[in-house]
């Protein structure tokens, strides 16, 4: 059964050219959208129907980094997460990038685009995530609200051993509290493997 709720919000399209890959995570579109041959759609319409949702703290909700891995038909989702932040990894992608991952943190509440994917696209994610040697997908264990106030049920990437979150006088270090140059030299000088 379709469950489509309405949003408030004038339609919008730019070119995936428009919001590029790097710096890491990428820039995205604001609001909910939809990404289709080549071009980003705002939605003013939340789709729920026969879609798997998957958490995209990170690059995942990159329209570029989308495009070019293939997945060139699919849904984002504004949304709120509770019981968990984005931080920053202590390791870097083949590419050089610093990457992120999500951990668990009580009473913590953000943003966070949610991605819609088929059956066939999450096998897609599966496989550039490295589930579940470098990002292991597990059911996510929080809250998450699209902006219709609906509440999803996602899968989340979690950083493995070869993954983890980068500390900071014993904290983890969240994606939006240090820049991305910043995390980058702080990342240059501790020593963890770098993998794809």
């Amino acid at each position: 059964m379709k469950r489509n709720v309405v949003l408030r919000m004038p339609k919008m399209r730019w070119r995936v050219s428009d919001w590029p890959e790097l710096p890491y995570p990428g820039l995205r579109p604001p609001g909910s959208w939809r990404l289709s041959r080549g071009f980003v759609h705002s939605l003013d319409v939340d789709v729920l129907d026969d879609l798997i949702w998957v958490l995209a703290y990170g690059s995942n909700a990159n329209p570029a980094k989308l495009h070019r891995k293939g997945l060139d038909d699919v849904v984002v989702l504004e949304a709120t997460i509770n019981d968990a932040k984005a931080v920053w990894c202590r390791a870097r992608r083949m590419a050089g990038d610093v990457v992120a991952t999500l951990v668990r943190s009580p009473g913590n509440v953000e943003s966070c685009p949610v991605l819609g994917l088929n059956p066939t696209q999450l096998d897609a994610v599966d496989g550039w995530e490295g589930h579940p040697v470098r990002y292991r997908r597990e059911p996510f264990w929080g809250v998450c609200t699209v902006s219709s106030g609906i509440v999803v049920t996602p899968h989340v990437y979690v950083g493995t051993d070869i993954r983890p979150p980068l500390l900071v006088d014993g904290q983890v270090v969240g994606l939006r509290d240090l820049a991305y140059a910043d995390v980058d030299l702080i990342v240059a000088t501790t020593a963890l493997s770098t993998t794809d």
